[in-house]
């Protein structure tokens, strides 16, 4: 009944609100329409038929050859850029937290980790094409080889891994940094050798997170399109024989049918990442190391691996470059000098270079700012508000993330070139630059979302967790754990939050843990827990009355120990050796809450424990101090939101539920 009524309060709230009332209802028609619509369609298109539900265009599909070479390949090439990405992006994570390293090493990882992503995606295709193709500079000029062909698979395999690896070395050093080196320490003390504490200690930790970025570079491998495209040469994946069946063979409805078999691989390596492997990695790793790790200095391991890796950095960055350096060159492989501008001018005179890039920059300048507000209005909403569509607008937003570009596209082409369902409505959106703002918009859409959720969230609980009002109330600390374990945060984060509470309670009561937290998010209710008791249990044995936090923390404790009795704020006060009106200042700062108020709220905290166990409500009003039942009645529905006889009722349910 209390949620009953608390949602009904917020639903008032929220219709009270008609700016806000009308951001949300326009949120999710853009998120119906552009992003569920286009992959609805495409179910529509490979089921339905001019006879009705069948799966004919399914059978028609599996039995071309192009197609299941299509899936095979595409699953290969997954598979192997997926396992050479993370063992790359391994190496790099174990170097740069294991290793001394020096400036310039440390220098070539950062940039390394940043051209991914400021980079286009076909970029080392061209750059592969130009230093290894019949006319590359590394295999004609250098190596007199003049047959090799880089197209295929192991031109695709190679190029993905180099464009993929960062983010698995990214993911990987987050993850390393937060073991606790005592633990391969011990090892080491025991006699286990480097790689004997790796394989028995650090491995095994690392093991959920290694599976979690295979898992991300297997979805990347396979949804890509533009390096498959350019150097696949017959080598068809699914994107690109995707694109060429609805390009190529005007196969709308096979088409249709391929994009949803690649969307079911995607959303089901998305849905083992996101909901079994990343919370599996949060409990398996730390959430912060208890102290600095000794670095490898040892040259007989730290000069081959720093050597091996800033090769491989300076490899890729070169294969970066190239392409910018060869386009001042007057024919690549043939004749490198004198360096001349002239395919730039070709490009933007005879070729309409210009109008492509005025267009894309035009394009990108619209989209950037369109995705920023969007996503920061979805963070907002997730985070800050509560309404029935919230679960809704968060999902949605996100899925993106794992709808491959494209079958996006194809659900964009069936859904939009005839209008709404094919009835004409918005078919002008098709063709012209406003769709491609609002595909660059739901492309970029999951990214700006997940980290202003994530900011968002880890902003708000640090906030609430510092100002340490549940160090007071038990039900408060209560409440805030249930909140911190529902927030979904990284182990990173979760770590962070404990050093900043630790912190606050060493500046505010002197105290500090007996041991530092060596746990994820799931580990951090019995450590948050085993940290409230202790302190309290140290103010109550001896409580240093010089202190503040101590006197109300004292006072507190002592509410929730006689909330039986008739307390008085007079006699709390006197008690901790204050003055009424001083007392009363100072604890409404630091408990949160007035003394009433906070008497009220222990003592229905406990009431309802009492009436859950059996006790009538006479019983209970009597245990937790009040004479008159009729008294105690209404303050338990004031606080609780609910009459006494519906808490039973409510209860009573649950417990007939529970039993069957």
């Amino acid at each position: 009944m209390a949620r009953t009524q608390s949602a009904a309060l917020d639903r008032k709230k929220l219709m009270g609100d008609p700016i806000l009332v009308t951001t949300i209802v326009v949120l999710i028609t853009f998120l119906t329409l552009f992003i569920l619509y286009p992959l609805a369609i495409l179910l529509v298109d490979s089921f339905v038929g001019d006879g009705g539900f069948s799966f004919n265009v399914f059978k028609r599909i599996f039995q071309m050859p192009t197609f299941t070479h299509a899936i095979t390949n595409t699953l290969k090439v997954g598979f192997l850029v997926g396992i050479l990405s993370t063992l790359v992006g391994l190496l790099f994570a174990y170097v740069e937290v294991y290793v001394r390293m020096g400036k310039f090493t440390g220098g070539l990882f950062k940039v390394v980790s940043m051209l991914p992503v400021v980079s286009p995606p076909f970029v080392l295709s061209l750059s592969m094409i130009m230093l290894f193709g019949k006319a590359g500079i590394i295999t004609r000029f250098l190596l007199k080889i003049y047959d090799n062909s880089v197209y295929g698979f192991w031109g695709i395999a190679i190029v993905q891994t180099l464009t993929f690896f960062p983010v698995c070395y990214m993911m990987l050093k987050g993850l390393l940094k937060n073991i606790d080196p005592s633990l391969e320490e011990a090892a080491r003390d025991m006699g286990a050798s480097r790689w004997k504490v790796f394989t028995s200690v650090t491995f095994p930790l690392l093991l959920p997170g290694l599976g979690n970025a295979f898992l991300v570079t297997f979805i990347e491998s396979i949804a890509d399109f533009a390096n498959p495209m350019i150097i696949g040469g017959s080598y068809d994946t699914l994107a690109t024989t995707i694109y060429l069946q609805i390009t190529g063979a005007y196969d709308k409805a096979g088409a249709a049918a391929m994009a949803v078999v690649l969307l079911c691989i995607t959303l089901a390596m998305f849905a083992v990442q996101k909901y079994y492997l990343e919370r599996k990695t949060a409990a398996t790793l730390t959430g912060k190391a208890s102290r600095g790790r000794m670095l490898i200095t040892d040259r007989s391991v730290r000069v081959p691996l720093t050597v091996l890796c800033s090769l491989v950095a300076l490899f890729v960055i070169m294969m970066y470059i190239c392409v910018p350096i060869g386009a001042c060159f007057p024919t690549w492989g043939y004749k490198f000098f004198p360096l001349t501008g002239k395919w730039f001018k070709l490009v933007f005179t005879r070729y309409h270079g210009f109008q492509a890039f005025r267009d894309s920059f035009i394009l990108s300048l619209i989209s950037a700012p369109i995705t920023a507000l969007l996503s920061m209005i979805i963070s907002y909403l997730v985070v800050k508000r509560k309404f029935k569509s919230k679960g809704f607008i968060e999902a949605v937003s996100m899925l993106a993330m794992a709808v491959p570009g494209t079958v996006l596209g194809v659900g964009y082409i069936r859904g939009f070139s005839g209008g709404l369902f094919h009835t004409g409505f918005m078919q002008g959106l098709y063709g012209t630059g406003l769709i491609l703002i609002i595909v660059f918009v739901v492309r970029s859409l999951p990214t700006g979302t997940r980290s202003g959720i994530s900011a968002s969230a880890y902003e708000e609980l640090c906030t609430r967790w510092r100002k340490l009002y549940w160090v007071y109330n038990h039900y408060t600390f209560t409440r805030m754990m249930e909140q911190l374990e529902s927030a979904g945060l990284d182990a990173p984060q979760t770590g962070r939050l404990i050093v900043l509470i630790e912190n606050d309670l060493r500046s505010a009561f002197g105290y500090a843990p007996d041991a530092p937290f060596t746990g994820g998010a799931q580990e951090a209710r019995h450590f948050l827990t085993a940290l409230r008791d202790g302190l309290c249990a140290r103010v109550l044995q001896s409580p240093d009355f010089h202190l503040m936090p101590h006197c109300i923390l004292f006072a507190a404790l002592y509410i929730q120990q006689n909330m039986g009795s008739r307390l008085k704020e007079q006699q709390v006060a006197q008690l901790v050796g204050m003055s009424r009106s001083y007392f009363s200042q100072n604890f409404s700062a630091m408990a949160g809450d007035t003394f009433s108020s906070f008497l009220r709220g222990v003592r229905m905290d406990h009431a309802k424990k009492l009436l859950a166990s059996g006790c009538s409500v006479a019983d209970t009003a009597s245990a937790v101090g009040y004479d008159d039942v009729k008294y105690f009645q209404q303050n338990f529905r004031s606080v609780t939101g609910e009459s006494c006889s519906q808490f039973l009722k409510q209860n009573s349910q649950a417990s007939d539920g529970g039993a069957q």
